[in-house]
């Protein structure tokens, strides 16, 4: 142990981050929070902040495993196996829900005064670019929008990978350069404005995360930043973090303090993973591993539970009627991701899994062959 942050190589043993699973359901509910239409007290909450945590949290992950199955395996990362994983992952829910989009509102005819909106969106969804929908669409609030931050995250990762292990392969300085320059062009281009300027300034919270795994990964850069993790540096930052979160407006994308609060979000992160301390165990409790879990049908399906909710408890009744709506809302949300995720979302990301692994399996076994072209022919 060091004072107060594992050592090196016990964080490369790690297999999980309990805490992580707190920081992905803590940013799951803020975003819940950015959504009621009955908003009294939630705007103060600064929910959509939570896809920012999140981003820095789906960078880190993403690229230690990636620089962990670099170390494992001699041939290197196995980028078709990757790329099935994020399909089977991501696709299969994104494309039931939307579907599910499209039944209510044009064949059901819900919600009519958005149906244009949405049928003009239809392409971009398709294609999955549904980052239009809220980056290029001229401020109309389109049913589905809240896929924008998947498109931004997969398009990142169907980049990253053949940059960072293919091109430059997997050295950790190139690397590092290369997460640190996309990070400052897509904050610069953020203050830049506009939809195009919008939607780059959303990939530097997760450029931030996967240069905190490549920096952790290394031991010299490891020992420099794991200093985070000392449990008064930590709690200086989770302070830092709560502060910006709840007491400033700022630190929603297009603000001045997005950058900053990337940053804090970004070093948090690292100071959890090396922390020795046991105060963050709760993070890893199993209620906050049950909310990870359910995360992505949550965050897909839960504008269902409060329009539900909504369509029953009237605005007249005020901040009460709010308070009643959101809880009822949340918690038609959580059972409708709880049925999702058990009979449609899990069965199908397993079932990548084992694709990938036989996909992996089998590279590696051809890795090992010998090569037959090089031996002498017999006389």
């Amino acid at each position: 142990m060091g004072a107060g942050f594992i050592e090196h190589a016990g964080y490369r043993g790690l297999r999980r981050f309990p805490a992580l699973d707190g920081v992905r359901a803590i940013s799951v509910v803020l975003v819940f929070t950015a959504h009621p239409a009955y908003q009294h007290v939630w705007p103060l909450l600064h929910g959509p902040s939570g896809v920012t945590i999140f981003f820095v949290l789906s960078g880190f992950l993403i690229n230690t495993l990636m620089l962990r199955e670099r170390d494992a395996h001699p041939e290197g990362v196995s980028l078709s196996a990757f790329y099935l994983q994020r399909v089977f992952r991501i696709y299969p829910l994104f494309f039931a829900v939307f579907l599910l989009y499209c039944v209510l509102i044009v064949g059901l005819g819900l919600q009519p005064e958005r149906r244009d909106a949405f049928v003009e969106n239809i392409p971009y969804f398709v294609l999955f670019f549904p980052e239009h929908s809220v980056f290029f669409n001229h401020g109309v609030l389109v049913p589905f929008d809240m896929a924008w931050s998947i498109g931004i995250e997969e398009k990142f990762y169907l980049v990253w990978p053949l940059l960072g292990f293919v091109l430059l392969r997997a050295r950790g300085r190139s690397q590092a350069v290369a997460l640190g320059v996309v990070a400052l062009t897509c904050t610069v281009a953020g203050y830049l404005g506009g939809g195009w300027g919008v939607s780059l300034e959303s990939y530097t919270p997760i450029a931030l995360g996967a240069l905190c795994a490549t920096l952790l990964h290394h031991r010299r850069s490891y020992d420099r930043l794991a200093v985070v993790g000392r449990p008064p540096v930590l709690l200086l930052a989770c302070i830092t973090l709560v502060v910006l979160q709840f007491g400033a407006e700022e630190i929603l994308p297009q603000g001045w303090l997005y950058p900053v609060f990337d940053l804090v979000v970004a070093l948090t992160l690292v100071g959890l993973v090396t922390t020795t301390s046991t105060r963050v165990g709760w993070l890893g409790s199993r209620p906050m591993v049950y909310v990870a879990g359910l995360s992505y049908a949550l965050y897909l399906l839960h504008n269902f539970g409060l329009n539900a909710a909504e369509a029953v408890l009237p605005a007249a009744w005020g901040f009460p009627g709010s308070l009643l709506s959101t809880a009822v809302g949340l918690t038609l949300a959580f059972v409708a991701a709880h049925v999702a995720h058990v009979c449609f979302e899990d069965p199908l990301r397993r079932f990548g899994v084992g694709l990938a692994a036989r996909r992996r399996s089998a590279r590696a076994r051809q890795a090992a062959e010998p090569d037959r072209t090089t031996e002498p022919r017999g006389a």
